[in-house]
């Protein structure tokens, strides 16, 4: 998934949701959420190149990563490496936070 901004943006902040794929227990009642992606990583688009700059495994309902430095992008690419069946993304956020 690739996401394009206006203008060069700065973070260092990122949260991915992931949709749930919800697995009825058998009891009509129950239900589990399966997760599927199982490993991806996280580029940034600056000065005519990717770069690579965050690997990780499982995002689950909600993956917040909060870097070292900030970064400065064109466009931020989520690229998904493995996933037991489908992955579906439904929201990602980029910010600058403040350290205090």
């Amino acid at each position: 998934m690739e996401i394009g901004f206006d203008k060069a943006v700065t973070f260092n902040r990122i949260s991915i949701f992931e949709n749930a794929y919800l697995k009825d227990l058998g009891d009509n009642f129950s239900k589990i959420r399966i997760f599927n992606i199982k490993e991806y990583e996280l580029q940034v688009f600056a000065n005519g190149q990717w770069k690579t700059f965050y690997k990780g495994d499982l995002i689950g309902a909600c993956k917040i990563i909060q870097l070292p430095v900030a970064l400065q992008a064109e466009k931020l690419k989520l690229k998904i490496l493995q996933s037991n069946g489908n992955p579906s993304i439904c929201h990602i956020a980029v910010a600058n936070q403040q350290n205090k």
